[in-house]
């Protein structure tokens, strides 16, 4: 049978046990922390060592942008950024429209310019007037008459007799050349405007706008001859 152990003994061995077991546990943590760097260490994290991407300049640039460290900016610059940033896509839309107009229908659009040139020349463009064409002939508008009241009877270097005498003649030389073209290419004259159609009815009103315009201004310049004889009679009297 094992002899028990007195109550003093058995607290006596405890307590060295105690300081054995404390001794021994600190030695060991001192030997841990003093071990050299270049031992390999297995619970540490693994650190990625590939190549980061390069940051594209145009980051760099707004971030420096946005978060300046010194120095201050352009504000002209600044204001074509905001405007160009504002307006940019609805102008790209605009001009990408455009261009696939131009793509689908360059033909159509060539037309329509020469004949938006044609009006314009002619001066239906600028009037909002539509421009009467017949086989690719442009055809002339007869010009008005010019009123009585827009005559001051004043001698003027340029009358609007003179201007309407000139445009009708014009007019009649567009008419001539019109009905020779579509004669050429043989075009029966029942299709043509009514406007251009050769009548002997047409021929007269000619006739008579012309004798009528021829009319008024050699009245107007006979009353100029009475007048300008009538102040040289009082300023020789």
């Amino acid at each position: 049978m094992r002899p028990s152990l007195h109550p003093k003994s058995a607290l006596v061995f405890c307590e060295k046990s105690f300081r054995y077991v404390s001794v021994r546990t600190i030695r060991t943590r001192v030997a841990s922390s003093t071990r050299p760097l270049s031992a390999p260490v297995t619970d540490t994290l693994s650190v990625d060592t590939a190549p980061s991407k390069p940051i594209p300049p145009t980051v760099c640039v707004i971030q420096q942008w946005k978060y300046p460290i010194r120095g201050g900016q352009n504000l002209s610059e600044r204001y074509a950024r905001l405007e160009r940033s504002l307006r940019g896509k609805e102008a790209y839309g605009a001009r990408i429209g455009v261009l696939r107009v131009e793509a689908e229908g360059a033909v159509g659009i060539m037309a329509e310019r020469s004949e938006e040139e044609s009006a314009r020349r002619l001066g239906g463009g600028a009037s909002g007037k539509r421009v009467q064409t017949f086989k690719g002939l442009v055809i002339p508008e007869e010009p008005r008459a010019p009123e009585s009241e827009e005559c001051c009877m004043s001698g003027c270097a340029i009358c609007v007799y003179d201007l309407y005498t000139e445009a009708l003649a014009d007019y009649t030389r567009s008419i001539e050349t019109i009905r020779k073209s579509l004669s050429a290419r043989r075009v029966p004259e029942d299709r043509w405007p009514a406007s251009i159609r050769s009548s002997p009815k047409e021929d007269t009103d000619l006739k008579a706008k012309r004798t009528t315009a021829n009319v008024s201004l050699s009245t107007f310049e006979e009353l100029e001859r009475r007048l300008r004889a009538k102040h040289e009679t009082v300023s020789v009297g």
